[in-house]
């Protein structure tokens, strides 16, 4: 077994090793930690073992799993088309402006409205529909 010192903490579990000192003799059964024999009687289901933190990338990013699924909403379809509409922004979002919608909300809605009262129309003409119902009302 390893001495003091070392990093072999770093392979299999503090069970493991303090029974391995027991049995080369490392550590006399007087000296054997409280612990170990209930350890003995009543074992982990799973092992605790040292696991080691994965080693970084060339930019010293972390690998993680893409868990985060892509959300799509129809209406996000009638964002992107007003955005590609206006390009200015602040035709779109102005925030001085005290209306409790703002352009992009109110087309967002009406594009809503129409989506669900007749699903079976394709969004380019949903769309077209709601650019004369908002260019009518200003």
């Amino acid at each position: 077994m390893t001495t003091i010192g070392t990093r072999a903490h770093k392979f299999g579990s503090i069970y493991s090793r303090v029974k391995n000192m027991l049995q080369s003799g490392l550590i006399s059964q007087e000296n054997k930690p409280i612990w170990f024999d209930v350890y003995e009687a009543f074992p982990p289901e799973r092992e605790p073992v040292y696991a080691a933190p994965p080693s970084p990338d060339q930019f010293g990013l972390i690998p993680k799993d893409n868990t985060v699924k892509k959300i799509l909403y129809p209406e996000d379809w009638a964002r992107v088309a007003v955005k590609r509409m206006f390009n200015d922004f602040k035709s779109v979002y102005d925030l001085n402006e005290q209306a409790d919608a703002n352009m992009s909300q109110r087309v967002v809605e009406i594009f809503r409205k129409i989506h669900q009262a007749e699903p079976h129309l394709s969004n380019e003409e949903i769309f077209s529909r709601t650019k004369k119902i908002v260019f009518k009302d200003n």
